[in-house]
């Protein structure tokens, strides 16, 4: 909503749904590769050519409609269908890693398993003690105080734990 509330108010243009494609950075959105989707953010000129070499497309860049930024978010609707073809985004032949151009932005779209799957997503569970349900594997606190998680200082609550003390403070 940044972009689209900024667009508003600074430049007053009303922004239409535009569904996963940034506002005002084009290509930059959900693609649709042969295997699953995945993001592609090519935040300025070097790496649109970069994709483009990466498709086999290197006229792209030199063509006047898509040049610069700019040029690209007016031409939206010209340039995503060319880009978004069928074979655009293949796996490399020899199937082992997902598409990606050198020095561009991007990623598989991953299902939850495969998310924590990754040392990343790893690296997002804490487990947390409860005396009733045991351990619950939840998304850690992002907030680290010198590189370490804070302490957990309780479980989180059990459906209606909390209801009487809530009324009670509301006078009901």
């Amino acid at each position: 909503m940044v972009n689209q509330a900024a667009n508003y108010l600074l430049g007053g243009l009303v922004p239409g749904p535009l569904g996963n494609q940034h506002p005002n950075i084009v290509p930059y959105q959900l693609f649709e590769a042969a295997d699953r989707p995945f993001i592609l953010a090519a935040g300025n000129d070097r790496m649109f050519e970069r994709t483009c070499e990466v498709l086999g497309r290197p006229d792209l860049p030199a063509d006047e409609r898509f040049a610069t930024n700019e040029a690209r978010v007016r031409n939206r609707g010209t340039l995503i269908p060319v880009l978004a073809r069928p074979s655009a985004f293949e796996r490399p032949p020899s199937g082992s890693a997902p598409w990606r151009p050198p020095g561009v932005p991007s990623s598989p779209v991953l299902r939850m398993d495969e998310v924590f799957a990754t040392p990343e997503g790893a690296g997002m569970v804490q487990e947390v003690l409860d005396p009733v349900r045991g351990t619950l594997r939840l998304v850690a606190d992002p907030i680290r105080l010198d590189g370490a998680l804070p302490p957990v200082r309780r479980s989180p609550p059990h459906l209606g734990e909390h209801t009487e003390e809530i009324l009670r403070e509301l006078g009901l």
